[in-house]
């Protein structure tokens, strides 16, 4: 099971109909995804008029999409008005891959989020010391020529995982065990399917100092982690 696959089985469970993607990149993710109103926020953003046209005639939903070629930041700050307009139901952050950004992304969707929406993260399992290379950039983690760098890449983004579970208490957190990793991130007042878990005593500051050795000694309890037949399980424990 995939990103994508998960991102649609919550929409259709959900019957949602307002889906935001921040990170589109070249758009694999975002076009396929079947949603009647789509937005996608990614200063970089890359869609061939070729696969443009391929894209949409296989998926009709995507003639209603909207683009924003800017980053998440500015997004948020100018386009409070739209956000406001109607809450969003579902999100996938798959932005920068740091801890930094991708705490800023949830949060900022956090702000706008239904009370029963969905956010979804990725890169929040990383498979190895190279894949989870503290860095800025793609560019600087290759530069970084860290053993076993493959190309893949997810960061520190996995520290926000943790964050969250440790400083907010108001939310569900836990991470599924495909795909690099999958957030999944509601809010207690809505759902609250998750049993009692290891508690993690750490303050923020110990978060910023964690390493991938912590992770690795630590993964399931930190993250939460669940196998993805797990989801089936989520899933169902959603009301429509």
């Amino acid at each position: 099971m995939n990103r994508i696959q998960v991102i649609q089985g919550i929409i259709n469970r959900k019957n949602f109909t307002f889906y935001m993607e921040i990170g589109i990149f070249r758009c694999k993710t975002f076009i396929q995804v079947r949603c009647k109103k789509k937005i996608g926020v990614d200063p970089s953003y890359s869609l061939s008029l070729y696969k443009r046209i391929r894209w949409y005639l296989s998926n009709l939903t995507n003639f209603s999409n909207m683009f924003f070629k800017e980053t998440s930041d500015v997004f948020f700050n100018k386009r409070k008005q739209l956000l406001e307009q109607r809450p969003i139901d579902i999100a996938f952050v798959d932005g920068k891959h740091t801890h930094e950004q991708s705490l800023k992304d949830v949060l900022n969707v956090l702000k706008y989020l239904r009370d029963d929406g969905v956010i979804i993260m990725h890169d929040s399992n990383p498979s190895s010391k190279a894949h989870a290379t503290k860095a800025k950039s793609w560019e600087e983690a290759e530069s970084l020529e860290v053993e076993g760098w493959t190309g893949s890449w997810c960061g520190d983004v996995w520290k926000t995982a943790v964050y969250l579970r440790v400083n907010r208490k108001d939310l569900n957190v836990f991470v599924l065990n495909t795909d690099s990793g999958l957030s999944i991130i509601t809010r207690k007042s809505a759902y609250n399917y998750l049993d009692e878990d290891e508690q993690i005593s750490l303050s923020g500051i110990e978060i910023e100092k964690l390493n991938y050795s912590d992770l690795e000694s630590n993964r399931k309890s930190f993250l939460n982690l669940k196998e993805i037949n797990y989801f089936q399980t989520f899933l169902d424990k959603l009301k429509v």
